[in-house]
């Protein structure tokens, strides 16, 4: 039963002493008797530790009493133990406690010891708060608890949005509307519907539910790593790092986008979490393929945690810190990130492109610079060319070169013919009144008005959304602009039937290919794996097919004759 009063329960210790009388006034030896038909040797026996009252206000008293019996009849000694407040009588059965000022839970234990050994107990009492039936319990107070240790976490979230969840219900008067409240402040475990009524009950953990403690208004650290009562220097449960965003979807609709999604989907596709982690939580995986693979790769706070053995998908702590906010430059809390560099082969290039800031770099990129961490091509030079040279039966690139078709690099290029690389959708183009500033972000978590407030579509299923692409292309009515997807996918069809295995092997593989064959092939890979069929940069992709197209097609360079001896490595 959820509490909102305090009650003083002053009358329980006149019982308890009668009961302790009782047991201690009973003739002869108490408790199971040993072979000889003595007792054998015990410690004492603890029937009951209460406070009366449990709860109290700031600097008043509460009174303390333990009930023990020794089943040998021995002498028993009392010693009372607090870690913070003072205890009147420490070695009574009975003292007075005084607890700090402070609001919150206190724990005091007590030990009974005779010859043959001692016993414990604990008793917690509330200031300014109640004792609830089930820990742990929320305490309150996570600004000053927590950043005794966190300072710089703390700080963070000072100036989120999330430190000032509460006042902004004062601000529209419904600091009393249970449906605003269970998620502007800590603790409320009530599902609440619009009318107010209760959908789902919580437990009686000292939530704001449970009774009205100031010091849980607001989202504070313990509405996201769990209630930290009744003894917060424990760290018990642990706070551990939350990355399944089930905490987030309790207040934040864009989880319910994201479940179908293909990050949301990760672990399912792999067959269950036992499969996605044999997968993917590898070291050369894991740091895109997993939560804590991501975050301890770019958040200096985690550098030093392992990744654990079973870890999670993709979801919202992945590519969001809520501990920190900036209205101006990062108003989404999206982890920062450093530059890296596109990688690209040919004896016409350098080995490693590092593309300037200020062009098409990854920190032009804005916002999607988060997705292009991930989303690129991830082959150096050594593999590119070990795969022209010798062939592979893993071709191409890893399935993600998004962010190299973007700017028009990553791919194989066939030494001697030009490549075309500019796009619409690079970084700083802008047409009319509009630009890509924040590249991925604009087109693929865009939001769409719902039909009433509060029911936005925010783009985190992150398919793209053709009201995206109205923002530009305003008479675009799907995603085959100008016929340009069509046109890539019959140049992809048309390079495909040039290559050996066409249609029985699509990967196939290219060990028992030529090196000109393995040269165009790397094109028709790129483009697939890409994924987008001309649309992320049309130019690229169709200057790669074409270019590969004439130079494996009879009289190219690299033609070969199909009644040639098949193919051996060359």
């Amino acid at each position: 039963m959820k509490r909102n009063t305090l009650h003083p329960a002053l009358f329980i210790i006149a019982g308890l002493l009668v009961a302790g009388l009782a047991f201690i006034g009973c003739e002869g030896d108490q408790g199971p008797a040993g072979p000889s038909g003595t007792n054998p040797d015990m410690p004492p026996i603890i029937t009951v530790v209460v406070a009366a009252p449990d709860s109290v206000g700031t600097g008043e008293s509460t009174t303390l009493f333990v009930s023990a019996y020794d089943p040998n009849g021995d002498a028993m000694t009392y010693a009372w133990t607090a870690t913070a407040g003072t205890l009147s009588t420490p070695t009574a059965p009975v003292t007075n406690y005084t607890p700090p000022s402070g609001i919150g839970l206190y724990e005091i234990s007590v030990t009974v010891t005779d010859n043959d050994g001692s016993v414990s107990g604990i008793v917690r009492v509330g200031v300014n708060t109640y004792v609830p039936s089930v820990t742990p319990s929320f305490l309150g107070d996570n600004a000053n608890r927590c950043s005794h240790c966190h300072e710089a976490k703390v700080s963070g979230w000072e100036g989120t949005h999330h430190a000032e969840a509460y006042q902004s219900l004062v601000a529209s008067s419904s600091e009393n509307n249970p449906y605003c409240l269970q998620c502007h402040t800590t603790g409320w475990d009530d599902i609440v519907a619009f009318d107010g009524s209760i959908i789902t009950p919580g437990v009686d953990n000292a939530g704001y539910d449970d009774y009205p403690n100031p010091n849980l208004r607001n989202v504070t650290c313990e509405a996201c790593h769990g209630p930290m009562g009744p003894d917060f220097s424990s760290h018990e449960p642990d706070i551990e790092l939350v990355v399944t965003g089930e905490t987030c979807n309790r207040c934040h609709s864009q989880y319910e986008e994201y479940q179908p999604s293909a990050h949301g989907t990760a672990i399912e596709r792999a067959g269950g979490i036992e499969e996605f982690n044999t997968e993917f939580n590898r070291s050369t995986c894991n740091f895109c393929h997993t939560s804590e693979g991501f975050i301890k790769k770019w958040d200096a706070d985690w550098a030093d945690r392992e990744v654990p053995a079973e870890a999670y998908q993709v979801s919202c702590a992945t590519c969001h810190d809520v501990h920190s906010y900036d209205a101006d430059n990062n108003p989404a809390y999206l982890r920062g990130l450093a530059e890296f560099p596109i990688v690209y082969a040919g004896p016409d290039h350098p080995d490693t492109l590092w593309v300037p800031n200020e062009e098409l770099g990854l920190l032009s990129f804005g916002k999607g610079a988060l997705c292009a961490q991930c989303h690129h091509a991830r082959r150096d030079v050594n593999n590119i060319n070990g795969q022209i040279n010798n062939g592979t039966p893993r071709p191409g690139p890893h399935g993600s070169p998004q962010a190299d078709m973007l700017i028009g690099y990553g791919s194989y290029e066939i030494p001697g013919y030009t490549y075309e690389r500019e796009s619409v959708h690079q970084p700083d183009v802008v047409i009319g009144e509009a630009s890509l500033e924040d590249m991925c972000v604009t087109c693929h978590v865009h939001t769409i008005p719902g039909d009433t407030p509060g029911h936005d579509y925010h783009g985190h299923s992150f398919a793209p959304v053709v009201e995206a692409c109205n923002q530009c292309h305003a008479t675009a009515d799907g995603f085959d602009y100008r016929g340009r997807r069509t046109e890539i996918q019959n140049q992809m069809n048309e390079l495909m039937a040039l290559l050996p295995n066409n249609g029985t092997q699509p990967y196939m593989d290219t060990l028992h290919t030529t090196r000109a064959q393995r040269e165009a092939g790397y094109a028709w890979f790129f483009v697939l794996n890409e994924g987008s069929m001309g649309v992320h940069n049309y130019t690229y992709a169709h200057s790669l097919l074409t270019n590969a197209i004439e130079y494996v097609s009879p009289g190219g360079p690299g033609y070969t004759d199909p009644s040639d001896a098949i193919l051996a490595k060359k």
